[in-house]
């Protein structure tokens, strides 16, 4: 079956995908931190890469009781410091 539609008709379904899929991983809007594990999924990296990263103090971590913790703004700390440009 091949189904004609113009982009216009396609707009809206798409919108409502993406909609619905926004509500559906925005539930730890209101968390303050995260485990390594979450934290490295959050990237797409292996959590030992975030690990080893935090070991060689190129990311930064909260101690919280005895759990390592990352805040929204040491991911976003870290990710600025890892900035690649490609060289000329």
């Amino acid at each position: 079956m091949r189904l004609d539609l113009d982009p216009e008709e396609l707009k809206p379904i798409v919108q409502a995908v993406v909609a619905q899929l926004h509500d559906l991983f925005d539930d730890d809007d209101d968390r303050l931190a995260f485990s390594e594990k979450e934290a490295a999924a959050m990237l797409g990296v292996p959590d030992t890469t975030l690990r080893d990263d935090r070991y060689l103090g190129r990311a930064k971590a909260s101690l919280v009781g005895r759990k390592i913790r990352y805040t929204r703004q040491q991911l976003l700390d870290y990710l600025a410091s890892r900035e690649w440009e490609p060289k000329d």
